[in-house]
């Protein structure tokens, strides 16, 4: 019966700290950033799930998610608006000078806050990564085996 309590703290104790995997940042010839796990690649979405179980990263990385909602919405809408004017103007149309700037405004504002999104998204996987080399630093646990006169045990105190 005390093998299988044995057993099954050992499973959940393994299981605890293979799963808390650390968030790998690798930076394409781009100068786009790809987040990684296990080798694989994370998406935003998948980056919010895992960092459910730290409210400081999860804050922060739930709010780049969002932004980065209105950031490509920006961009591509100032984008179609720019390449719609630029293309009258390329027909030998007439273009609306005014719909370019707007377009490369919304553009612009979408580089801009793209940069501080990836920032943002940086901190986010940083912070992640180092609350969990201190919870595994902190976590050591002592093993000693009790004798007593019906039987024996292993026990583990932390």
């Amino acid at each position: 019966m005390k093998l299988k309590y044995i057993i099954a703290l050992t499973t959940l104790f393994l299981t605890i700290n293979l799963s808390a995997q650390k968030i790998e940042i690798k930076k394409t010839h781009r100068g786009h950033y790809g987040f990684y796990q296990n080798g694989n690649k994370l998406t935003i979405n998948e980056l919010v799930n895992i960092m459910k179980n730290n409210k400081e990263s999860y804050k922060l990385m739930k709010s780049a998610r969002l932004e980065n909602y209105f950031i490509s919405s920006a961009g591509l809408t100032g984008s179609v608006i720019t390449g719609i004017s630029l293309g009258k103007l390329l027909t030998g149309k007439k273009p609306n000078w005014a719909s370019i700037g707007i377009g490369s405004g919304l553009m612009l504002s979408g580089i801009i806050f793209s940069k501080k999104n990836i920032d943002k998204r940086l901190k986010a996987v940083d912070i992640y990564n180092n609350s969990l080399s201190v919870s595994s630093s902190n976590f050591k646990p002592k093993f000693q085996i009790k004798l007593n006169t019906n039987a024996f045990g292993l026990v583990m105190s932390f």
